[in-house]
Order: structure tokens, then sequence, then C-alpha cells
């Protein structure tokens, strides 16, 4: 299984991406290992309102591979609760970036649920709705860290023990401050029902 790897300090460090979880403070660290400076030269890339282009240029900034090969010194990811990220793409991809170009409730999205991922104009949004075992894996062995969303300062601290300097606390979220939806309990059944596999095989580092 080939997975995009970024490769963060000098081919030792590779993140491991995943949609909806912490994806973009990861690149902001990473950004600035590879330019320390970038943030006092252009501080607009590194905040929580960055959008479109200010992301991809970030991005550029770091090495994206895909490989079956897996022997760097640190291999981690970041996995999260399913029903919360669920809630978060939701909230990013629907209502911030209007990904359906509709007025669209959740409780609408979870009916039609199955149609709009099939639909080609929601292609790029739908990555952030595949299981994380998509993205990750389904060999926790294969990583050397293992972390939840809510260990970003671990995460931080480790990166720093490999560049050598402090990283600037970072937290890029792209959702404008809307109101995130709430589930009903059906709903929230559903959700943990349609990630079962996320679940099942990465459930013990969520909790």
């Amino acid at each position: 299984m080939q997975m995009t790897i970024v490769d963060l300090f000098e081919d030792k460090v590779a993140y491991y991406m995943t949609p909806k979880c912490g994806s973009r403070t990861i690149f902001g660290w990473g950004a600035l290992i590879k330019e320390p400076d970038l943030i006092l030269k252009n501080e607009e890339l590194f905040k929580d309102s960055a959008k479109g282009g200010i992301y991809s240029q970030i991005s550029k900034k770091l090495k994206f591979y895909k490989s079956t090969r897996h022997n760097q010194e640190v291999r981690f990811c970041i996995v999260r609760d399913p029903v919360d990220r669920f809630i978060s793409g939701f909230t990013n991809r629907i209502l911030y970036h209007d990904d359906i170009k509709i007025t669209i409730t959740i409780d609408e999205f979870i009916i039609y649920f199955d149609d709009i991922m099939k639909n080609p104009e929601f292609k790029n949004a739908a990555l952030h709705f595949y299981p994380q075992v998509d993205s990750i894996g389904d060999n926790p062995n294969l990583y050397t860290h293992i972390f939840k969303l809510s260990e970003m300062s671990k995460i931080k601290t480790l990166l720093e023990e490999y560049c050598g300097f402090h990283l600037p606390h970072l937290h890029m979220q792209q959702s404008g401050g809307i109101r995130k939806p709430t589930l009903t309990k059906e709903q929230i059944e559903w959700v943990k029902k349609r990630y079962e596999i996320d679940y099942r095989i990465y459930g013990k580092w969520m909790t």
C-alpha cells in the first residue's frame, strides 16, 4: 500500500498524512523546519484564517512522496475519533469551503452521503470522509509513534528534538469560526458503524 508521506527532517522524520487529522498544523511546522524565519517573513501563511493558495504555498516547501519503504527513524501518524472527524469534515468542507455548492444540513448530508461521495465534483473533498485506514493503512506496527489529535504538543516536542530549535505553537485549523453541528444519538451510531474499521484497528489510540 502506498501512502502519502511528508519528509519533515532529512528523511529521518516522516509524517503519514490523513485529512482532518491535524495535517495543516504539521505542514506549518514542517515548513518552519525547512525555513525557520518564514513566519517572520510571511505571518499570513500561519494564521487560522489562511485559505486556498496560502495553504499550497506552505505545502510547496515540503517534500511529499509515496513509498512502500518505511525505514525512517521516526514514522508517525495522527488518529482522531471518527465522530469528531466527521463533524469537523462537514464543518470544514461543506459549511466553510462550500464544496457541495448548495445549502445542506448535516442531516441531509448523512441521508445522501453515498450519493454525494460518488459525485465526481466532490472527489477532492471526499478524501476528508474516507476511513483513516485508507490513509495510514491497517498495520499500527508500521509506526514508531501514533498520536491522538489532542497530542499536538507532543509532536511539536518530538520535532524540536530533531530540528534543534523551538517551534511556535500553531493551530492552523480552517473552519472560519463556524459553529459545528450536533449529531443525534442515531447519527452518532451511524458514523461509528460507518467507520468501524478505524475503531477496530486504531481505537485504543483514540481514547
